[in-house]
């Protein structure tokens, strides 16, 4: 499609925009800012939209100026498989890794006449047919999100149907997939899913393929929610939200990413931005909450100088003057961050009203029915 049909951003717009992206990737990590000089950004936005345009180009350069082209080229991101005969091998497997400095191949070759690529064991039979096999890798542990985990119903039998589908759909030799289906109920109750479970899920499975081709009216909603996953409530809550027609979906607040994945170094709290902070007084036990856009570095000089000029509508100034106080600015806090601005209004109005010591003149009223579960 021509790209004046899709944007209207020139060309060369769009090449600089890249170029931009592509060359300024500063991060900070043990206290020094880097820049990244090779590759793209792990995580990026236009990360794998670049990296398959350069896979895409680096492939069609390797086929196009070979001498010893091979007979199956099939490639996944980086991963590439190939059937080429093997006089040939070595001669493509130079060439390819001689095309681009920092691009540089390994080579695995069939063993017992058998191939893994991705999740698929690829099997080369007796009679020069092939048949695929689900493939694990030696350090697999059989080991999926536990039945008695803190997760929704939904996604515990997403655990089950995307094991028995990937089954479905590698698995050639009906044989081999009873095999690999029995595998696969014996694992799932070595991890606490029940065989009621197991089976309504493949009923569902097997519903959902007899009925593939009927015509089936989707769910319309007029409204979604993304709340925290509690055990009990969650589940009534979507109850409540699906007779009013809105979707409601759940996240995990607590995940082993948050816990162990720190791969830059954490941004000081002081500087960063969208916050609800406070700001105890040095003198009596009140407390001042405050939201902002901007840093706490940022906001504490502008309540300093409102003080110093005696600015009440700064409910600090107000405080500091007519109780001749001081605040204790080396105490100060970011205690939340939101960078929806109702939402981190919202915010702050909870935890100044959840403190019988604030002194905020609180301007966002919130509804009755949230008073019993803040205690108030």
């Amino acid at each position: 499609m021509d790209l004046k049909n899709r944007t209207n951003i020139p060309a060369e717009d769009i090449l600089d925009l890249t170029e931009f992206l592509l060359t300024k990737t500063w991060f900070q990590f043990n206290g020094q800012f880097l820049t990244q000089t090779e590759g793209v950004a792990m995580g990026g936005p236009t990360s794998s939209i670049i990296a398959e345009s350069f896979m895409i180009s680096h492939s069609s350069t390797a086929l196009t100026t070979t001498s010893s082209p091979p007979k199956v080229w099939e490639r996944h991101v980086d991963d590439i498989f190939l059937i080429i005969k093997q006089p040939l091998l070595n001669d493509f497997f130079d060439h390819i890794n001689s095309l681009h400095s920092q691009i540089k191949f390994t080579i695995e070759k069939e063993k017992d006449a058998c191939l893994p690529f991705l999740d698929t064991l690829v099997k080369r039979n007796d009679d020069g047919t092939i048949s695929t096999l689900v493939y694990r890798k030696p350090t697999h542990t059989d080991q999926y999100l536990n039945f008695n985990s803190n997760h929704q119903d939904s996604a515990k039998e997403s655990v089950i149907s995307s094991l028995l589908m990937r089954a479905e759909s590698v698995v050639s030799n009906p044989r081999d997939l009873r095999i690999e289906n029995e595998r696969i109920v014996n694992v799932l109750a070595s991890n606490d899913y029940s065989s009621q479970m197991i089976r309504n899920v493949q009923r569902k499975l097997k519903q959902r393929k007899d009925n593939a081709n009927a015509q089936k009216e989707p769910e319309e909603f007029t409204g979604h929610v993304n709340l925290p996953y509690i055990k009990g409530t969650s589940e009534t809550l979507r109850r409540i939200f699906r007779q009013h027609k809105i979707r409601c979906t759940f996240y995990s607040n607590d995940t082993m990413r948050k816990v162990l994945s720190h791969p830059k170094d954490k941004v000081p709290e002081t500087k960063q931005t969208n916050i609800v902070y406070k700001i105890p007084c040095n003198d009596c036990d009140a407390i001042y909450y405050g939201e902002s856009k901007r840093s706490l570095d940022q906001r504490t000089p502008e309540h300093q100088r409102a003080v110093r000029k005696q600015d009440f509508t700064y409910q600090i100034a107000e405080h500091s003057w007519e109780k001749d106080h001081k605040f204790d600015w080396d105490n100060k806090r970011v205690i939340d961050r939101e960078q929806n601005l109702v939402a981190r209004k919202i915010k702050e109005t909870i935890h100044s009203i959840s403190d019988k010591n604030h002194i905020n003149h609180i301007s966002y009223i919130l509804p009755d029915i949230w008073k019993p579960a803040l205690k108030i």
